[in-house]
């Protein structure tokens, strides 16, 4: 009995315990003290005025077209040579006969410039030129039998322009040889035996 006894205060005892408990503590609720609302501006100069400000207006949705300049290739002893080509079939110190040509293959690709051949005597420094206009194929045969006289005669080819000078400078030289003399023609004479 005492057991029970003992089991039943325990019975008794532990909701009396549960109920007796103390609360946890409870947390204050925040306190959340409100800034001041009063607003403070900042004053003017006395001398102040507003000025107007416009903003541009946009541009219109029709464009005017602007016209488009070409480039256009500047002149320059870089390239003053592009396109120059010379060929010609015959070795230095070649002879041509006096009534033979001298045969050169020109060709340019520039149109604003001019190809000029000079032709020199040796000896003597009389010369022979021309030029041809740039931007061109050209083949240039010139005959032996305007030079001065015979002999040894030096040439030179270039690009020229106005603005720069000679450039692409190619030379040579060849002999003009003298004309040969023909014997000349006699008339068929028929011979007619007399009697």
């Amino acid at each position: 009995m005492r057991l029970a006894l003992k089991a039943a205060a325990i019975l008794v005892a532990v909701p009396l315990l549960w109920a007796c408990r103390t609360a946890p503590p409870s947390t204050p609720a925040p306190s959340i003290t409100p800034l001041p609302t009063t607003i403070i501006r900042g004053t003017l100069p006395p001398t102040w005025t507003p000025t107007n400000t416009n903003t541009p207006l946009p541009p219109s949705e029709t464009n005017t077209p602007h016209p488009t300049l070409t480039p256009t290739a500047t002149l320059g002893p870089d390239n003053i040579c592009d396109g120059f080509d010379l060929y010609f079939p015959f070795p230095n110190g070649d002879r041509f006969g006096w009534d033979k040509v001298v045969p050169y293959t020109i060709q340019s690709g520039r149109t604003d410039v001019v190809i000029q051949l000079q032709i020199v005597h040796r000896r003597t420094g009389e010369q022979v030129g021309g030029e041809i206009p740039g931007g061109q194929f050209a083949i240039l045969q010139m005959p032996v039998n305007i030079l001065p006289h015979p002999g040894l005669y030096d040439w030179t080819i270039t690009v020229h322009s106005d603005e720069l000078g000679d450039f692409c400078a190619q030379e040579g030289y060849f002999f003009a040889l003298p004309p040969t003399e023909q014997p000349e023609a006699t008339p068929d004479v028929e011979t007619t035996a007399e009697p």
